[in-house]
């Protein structure tokens, strides 16, 4: 799993007519590979959550659009 995170104002995710949102916060944009699977993402997303993190997550191998405004140049990367 590959993983962009950026600092943002506010970002949201649509597929259909499904959406999610978020104020001011951090943007996680995963990338999963062969083998990661669904089961990945979700231990990631339990972590932070286990962690007091609140999260709001899209939509897991869908077409989705994506709409963000960055607060700053905070980007960072990581990979597993």
């Amino acid at each position: 799993m590959k993983a962009v995170i950026q600092r943002v104002k506010r970002a949201s995710a649509t597929a259909g007519d499904r959406s999610a949102s978020i104020g001011p916060g951090l943007l996680v944009l995963a990338g999963l590979e062969t083998g990661d699977g669904e089961a990945l993402f979700d231990l990631f997303v339990a972590c932070l959550r286990a962690e007091g993190c609140p999260v709001e997550t899209g939509f897991f191998q869908e077409m989705m659009e994506v709409e963000l405004v960055n607060d700053g140049p905070a980007t960072f990367i990581l990979e597993r």
